[in-house]
């Protein structure tokens, strides 16, 4: 495992989302962010938080899309609504093994999974603005990424983590000192 993932670990739960004793968090991501998802996992317990994991194959949405029915399509997860409402934390991966699975799609079918989730998102964000939810999400460097960067996984790989901050002695200081700044500008 790359040790930079257990360094991001360290930064997303103990700065980004600084989760205490107590917390529900939710970690999301696909299948290509396994080992940060096991760290993550780990550090939350560390922090003394009540982690879970939500992974998701690439392949389910896309199904969904291809061969869901309008009631499929529009059906407004009550699992995801009751986690809007509950989480404390929550911490995402993005990354894909194929940014373009989904591009076959019809756009009116994308429409109607992306009305699905409206009340989610609205719970989520209004949560979030009133400080009661906290998140983080990041880029799982991946092939599929990488390709559409034009780079190799490795170069791709540090371009994320060096964005991260990760090649810096204390990531989580050179990010409250860009807190700092943005806070005064």
């Amino acid at each position: 495992m790359d040790p930079r993932l257990e360094k991001l670990a360290d930064v997303l739960v103990g700065y980004s989302t600084a989760v205490r004793p107590g917390d529900l968090v939710r970690l999301s991501g696909p299948p290509v962010g396994r080992d940060l998802l096991v760290a993550l996992y780990r550090r939350v317990l560390t922090a003394g938080g009540h982690p879970y994991v939500q992974m998701t194959p690439d392949e389910c949405a896309e199904l969904r899309l291809l061969h869901g029915d309008d009631a499929q399509l529009t059906f407004a997860n009550p699992v995801a609504q009751f986690e809007a409402e509950n989480l404390d934390v929550s911490i995402s991966l993005w990354g894909e093994d194929n940014t373009k699975a989904n591009s076959q799609a019809d756009p009116q079918r994308q429409a109607l999974v992306s009305q699905s989730r409206r009340r989610y998102l609205e719970t989520f964000l209004k949560r979030a603005a009133e400080k009661k939810l906290r998140w983080v999400g990041t880029q799982m460097p991946c092939h599929a990424a990488a390709q559409d960067a034009e780079m190799s996984l490795s170069a791709y790989a540090d371009f994320v983590f060096r964005a991260g901050m990760l090649h810096c002695a204390d990531p989580a200081a050179e990010w409250g000192k860009i807190s700092e700044r943005q806070q005064r500008l």
